[in-house]
């Protein structure tokens, strides 16, 4: 065999194995979410990669359609089918639908937004603008707002251009909480406090704050004029990753990594701190989870569930009775979250009982490091 043709047989083997290898990723990566993160770190971050995979299986296809190889293809599209019960969650395909219209003078309709304002800006000093998360929700003019990481006692204060608003938002949300513990809601309507989910602060939790418990799940029951409905305001444990870990994450992507810090070093230290904020995030969705349970009327989970959908979490909290709002009435891949080159999907709205999803959004607006979600509901 001539040296041309060795060359070319190695190539296509190793085309075919990257192949192979491609396919087993992306159903891991899809179903890796059923392995709890107690049993390691290797499956939780693979759920991470689901969109990447995703893109990276279509260019194969492409590859493999050119090339011809028909068997090969096969196992990659098998893979594809496999995989799209998971997928459907981050890039739904909803090009047409058979839901009703938005119409702002049905009575059974109803807007909810969530958002993590990521406490208005409060660090930013220089901003001399109209804060334009706050102006962003005034906009939107939602029935239900839930916040996260905001607290109107503590940052209001801290930014004058937040009291200039102050009067039209109450005007507009007479009904809103204290701000206790960065989970909030402001409603045009009436609403009860229903029952907390609170964690005991651990060395390992970022969300330790002033020697009190975290709390990272509030539910309020919304008196809406149809019926009352439960909000689940939720925000997870995050990856508790510092702002060196994040610039170190981006000089490795751009191959900058300074000359004392080896890449083992960073990669370990990155996947030991998210190791850790898997396993607490898996104990918080299980406490959520029996909120839902426990809950007698419609539900609605919202809020920055710090996972991607597909996770442990997610599918936790999800369970086999809760709809992905996204899922139903989304159209192609999403970011919620948009800095440090960390662009995912980590912000969820789930619900269950007599209503559903008919419409959603996600606006690139407001001044956060977290695009918010308006979701139009009709009760049945």
């Amino acid at each position: 065999m001539s040296l041309k043709k060795n060359i070319a047989c190695v190539l296509r083997w190793t085309l075919i194995a990257v192949h192979c290898l491609l396919a087993g990723l992306l159903v891991a990566s899809a179903w890796g979410g059923l392995v709890h993160p107690e049993h390691g770190w290797v499956f939780p971050m693979l759920t991470l990669g689901l969109p990447f995979l995703l893109a990276l299986a279509l260019v194969d296809v492409v590859v493999m359609v050119l090339l011809r190889q028909w068997r090969w293809l096969v196992v990659m599209l098998a893979a594809l089918v496999v995989a799209w019960p998971t997928a459907r969650n981050i890039t739904p395909l909803n090009v047409v639908s058979f839901k009703p219209k938005v119409d702002s003078t049905d009575n059974m309709q109803f807007t909810m937004l969530t958002y993590n304002v990521e406490s208005f800006g409060r660090y930013d000093t220089t901003n001399h603008e109209p804060n334009a998360s706050m102006r962003y929700i005034l906009d939107t003019d939602a029935d239900v707002v839930l916040v996260q990481e905001g607290s109107p006692e503590r940052d209001y204060l801290l930014l004058t251009q937040l009291e200039k608003m102050m009067d039209e938002f109450n005007r507009k949300y007479p009904y809103h909480s204290d701000g206790n513990r960065d989970l909030l809601i402001f409603s045009k309507y009436p609403y009860t406090v229903g029952p907390d989910v609170e964690v005991r602060p651990v060395a390992s939790s970022v969300n330790y704050v002033g020697g009190q418990y975290h709390y990272y799940a509030k539910t309020f029951d919304v008196e809406l004029p149809q019926r009352r409905v439960r909000f689940v305001n939720v925000h997870l444990q995050s990856t508790g990753l510092n702002d060196m870990d994040k610039i170190r994450y981006i000089e490795l992507l751009h191959g900058r990594l300074p000359r004392n810090d080896s890449t083992t070093a960073v990669t370990h230290s990155v996947f030991e701190k998210m190791s850790l904020a898997f396993k607490q995030r898996a104990v918080e969705a299980r406490n959520v989870r029996r909120v839902v349970d426990d809950s007698r009327t419609d539900v609605i989970v919202c809020g920055d569930f710090n996972d991607t959908p597909g996770s442990y979490t997610y599918r936790t909290i999800k369970g086999d009775d809760m709809t992905d709002a996204w899922t139903e009435c989304g159209l192609g891949p999403l970011h919620t979250f948009n800095n440090h080159h960390m662009y995912f999907k980590i912000d969820q709205v789930l619900y269950k009982g007599n209503l559903e999803a008919i419409a959603i959004s996600c606006d690139k607006k407001g001044a956060s490091d977290h695009y918010p979600l308006l979701t139009t509901f009709r009760l049945k």
